[in-house]
């Protein structure tokens, strides 16, 4: 039973990690490093918040960095 859920233990764990890099990428201020995990993440299919992933996309698309960061930092 437990090899049922690797690939959904793979899938949260690639999600955290691309969340992580997006924040610190943030911190940063690499935009294209942002731009690169925030491509990824729209590619997994993440259930828990619908929501999250267009709005971190509208946040980056319109500059709103300090904005894109807070939320992040309160995951």
């Amino acid at each position: 039973m437990a090899a049922d859920n690797e690939p959904l233990i793979e899938d949260a764990y690639r999600i955290l990690s691309d969340l992580g890099a997006l924040l610190k990428d943030n911190m940063q201020n690499d935009s294209a490093a942002m731009e690169a995990a925030l491509s990824r993440l729209e590619g997994c299919d993440y259930e828990a918040d619908g929501d999250l992933i267009p709005w971190l996309r509208e946040q980056l698309d319109n500059l709103e960095y300090e904005v894109l960061r807070s939320k992040l930092e309160n995951l």
